[in-house]
């Protein structure tokens, strides 16, 4: 949400200094679609170390990650209030491709910067 919000003020700025932005897993800008068991488990792992495992591991092992953060809710947000978008799924990994497949994340960075510089 936040790489939202600086992409959008930058946007309304006359100067317009970003070329572009890279969010990985990003909650997007209307919220993350939590019923209220799921939101209420989210805020006492926050407290609850077992919790937090728990957490962890339904996020990663199955590579199944929340319906907030999934592919076609990404296309139904971010693709249709950003029109130069491109999302990148990693099906290797769930909610943490920064710890299950970080080689692999920091290509697909780095050949976006090379693709977008200059």
């Amino acid at each position: 949400m936040i790489v939202q919000q600086i992409a959008l003020a930058d946007w309304k700025s006359p100067k317009r200094r970003l070329k572009s932005v890279i969010a990985v897993i990003s909650v997007t800008a209307d919220g993350y679609p939590a019923d209220e068991e799921t939101r209420s488990f989210l805020l006492n792992a926050i407290h609850d170390s077992q919790l937090t495992a728990e957490l962890a591991k339904g996020l990663t092992g199955g590579r199944q990650d929340l319906p907030g953060f999934q592919e076609a809710y990404y296309q139904q947000t971010f693709a249709a209030w950003y029109p130069n978008v491109e999302i990148i799924f990693i099906d290797d990994a769930g909610h943490f491709p920064m710890y299950e497949t970080p080689l692999y994340l920091a290509t697909i960075i780095e050949d976006f910067l090379v693709a977008n510089s200059g």
